[in-house]
């Protein structure tokens, strides 16, 4: 198992851009007129999903459907309507997190289940047996099928965050690397700051 990672520093927040509503209304439209090739690329990581034990499809999956169908994407902050934004154009599932909210090492690992740990929106999120997990000294900060916790989470005092691409079986190596190096560009492009260049483990 590996996961891509890009760390973004120093980052200085304004109020979203016209460039970043402009680049969410191509991307829509990128969306649209792509939606098999995309949707294609998204039932990868349902699949994946599925070995995990998750019943539902990937988030990917569900999101490129429903902008197809004439959905809009719903805007959050600026640094993470970025990254929605790179792994909606690359059907890649990806996530940012503020790096100082993360305690000591992080650890990819496997869990056996019945953890617990809370999610965005203060929702209670259990482990499966087997489950692909990120996690520091305190407890787990990200599910690859689950979802990011809520300690983690990027706002607007965030000043260093770490983009993750998470792998599955069909991801390529290059298209994950291509993904979050648009959305670090995207990211820089909305706030100021600084990007090292994406990495792959191992």
């Amino acid at each position: 198992m590996k996961f891509g990672y890009c760390f973004v520093k120093n980052l200085s927040w304004g109020e979203s851009s016209d460039s970043l509503r402009d680049k969410q209304r191509e991307t829509e439209d990128f969306i649209r007129k792509n939606a098999q090739s995309l949707v294609e690329k998204a039932k990868g990581i349902s699949r994946f999903y599925k070995v995990q034990g998750e019943k539902n499809r990937s988030h990917i999956e569900s999101l490129i459907k429903s902008v197809s169908n004439g959905k809009s994407i719903k805007p959050v902050n600026p640094v993470v309507d970025s990254v929605v934004i790179a792994e909606l154009r690359n059907a890649l599932a990806m996530g940012i997190h503020d790096v100082d909210r993360i305690q000591g090492d992080i650890v990819l690992d496997v869990s056996d289940g019945g953890e617990e740990f809370v999610g965005i929106g203060n929702r209670t999120i259990i482990t499966r047996p087997n489950e692909v997990v990120l996690r520091d000294r305190s407890s787990i900060w990200a599910s690859y099928t689950q979802g990011p916790d809520d300690a983690t989470v990027v706002d607007t005092i965030t000043r260093n965050a770490m983009i993750l691409g998470f792998f599955t079986p069909e991801t390529l190596q290059e298209t994950m690397v291509r993904g979050i190096q648009e959305a670090a560009d995207l990211l820089l492009r909305t706030v100021q700051g600084e990007a090292k260049k994406p990495l792959i483990i191992p």
